[in-house]
This record gives structure tokens, sequence and C-alpha cells, in this order.
């Protein structure tokens, strides 16, 4: 993870645990994150590490289970779910959020867009700040300017560097089983791994491990 994105979160968790300090000065507290960049890259990690950190419960939005064809139906299971944060003080995280908050003019059925975003605008703005809302995208420009307007925090994840793609590597051969058989066989991967996401780079170690087990 990103330096710059690890200290927004560490921010974040230390806000709320501050909780008090805060309602005592009548500050608000920020409780609207939005999560963007590649995929890959941690976001929804970094929505577990908020959860568990601040030990709430998280819900998940399944946007196949929410987003109806029916006039008014997206909206109304979207206030539902609110509902539930609000009564439970828990975090809702919203992948994809880019297909629910899209510019007003972007999508054919310009009429149904705009009264999702403008119920999304409304929750947003009566969410109790013990509940939290973590929304995630992978194209943050299709989001409406007003919706991006309202997140407290804006979190921009970043494909890894060289150095942190070398970090990535130690990590996943931390354990000392495994080594590369050439002492420049390391600088090559790291070469060669630029453009690509933590995940995809882990994965493909992982899978080249796993057939110097079987093929040794």
């Amino acid at each position: 993870m990103d330096d710059k994105v690890k200290e927004q979160l560490e921010y974040f968790i230390e806000e709320h645990h501050s909780a008090e300090l805060l309602h005592k000065y009548e500050l608000p507290i920020a409780n609207k994150v939005l999560l963007h960049g590649p995929s890959g890259c941690g976001k929804t990690l970094a929505s577990y590490v908020l959860a568990g950190e601040l030990q709430k419960m998280m819900v998940v939005v399944n946007l196949g289970a929410i987003v109806s064809s029916k006039l008014g139906e997206t909206s109304k299971n979207l206030a539902k779910i609110f509902r539930r944060a609000a009564s439970e003080d828990c975090i809702i995280f919203i992948d994809e959020f880019d297909s629910l908050g899209k510019v007003r003019d972007y999508s054919q059925d310009h009429g149904e867009m705009k009264r999702v975003v403008n119920t999304i605008l409304q929750l947003f703005d009566y969410l109790p700040q013990s509940s939290i809302v973590i929304a995630a995208t992978n194209q943050v420009e299709m989001i409406d300017d007003a919706l991006m307007r309202r997140f407290d925090l804006n979190i921009k994840f970043d494909l890894p560097d060289g150095k942190k793609i070398k970090e990535l590597v130690d990590l996943t051969l931390k354990n000392g089983h495994f080594k590369f058989d050439k002492p420049k066989a390391i600088t090559k991967l790291i070469k060669e791994s630029i453009g690509l996401s933590y995940y995809s780079i882990q994965k493909t170690l992982i899978t080249a491990i796993k057939r110097s087990l079987f093929y040794q």
C-alpha cells in the first residue's frame, strides 16, 4: 500500500477514535470515503482494514441485487440499505460505484439515473456521523460532480512502482522457503511488472512458486 494512502487511512481511523473530542468542539467527523484507481490495487482490502480497525460491521452492497429496471426501485433499495447502516452504526461498502453515481446525462435513461443520483445525494446528507460509506471505483471520471463533492475523503490508489513491487515480492517470499535461482531474476521481474497491479504481480509470483514445486 502506498505511503500516502496509508497515511490518509490512518488519519481517518484516528478521527473516528477521537469522535468524543470532536463532538465536544462541535466538529464534523468524516464518514464518506471514495477509493479510486486501477483494479487490483487494494481498494477492497483498504475497506476491510478500515472496518477491522474501527470494529464495525461492513455491509457489502451487491449492485446486482439493488439495481432494478423498475422505475424508482433502485432508489428504494438504496434507502433501505442506508436505513440499516444508520440503525446499526455499520459501514456500507459500494464497489463499482460509478454504475450508480454516473454523471446525470451519461445514461441512456437520463431520468432514472438522475433520480438515483439525487437519492444518493440525499442519503449522504442525512447519514449519521457514526455510520460510514465507502465507495470504490475504477472510473472516477464517470461519477457525478455533485456526488464527488459529498465525499469527505478522496483516496487515489496507484499501480505499484519499482520500490513497491520489490516490497511485495519480499513480503510474498518472507517465510524463506523460496528464493530466486538467479540473483538478477528479481531485477528482471520488477522491470517486467511495471504497469501491473499488486494483485496481478502477487498472483503470478504465487503461481510460479506452485509450479516450481510440481515440476522440480
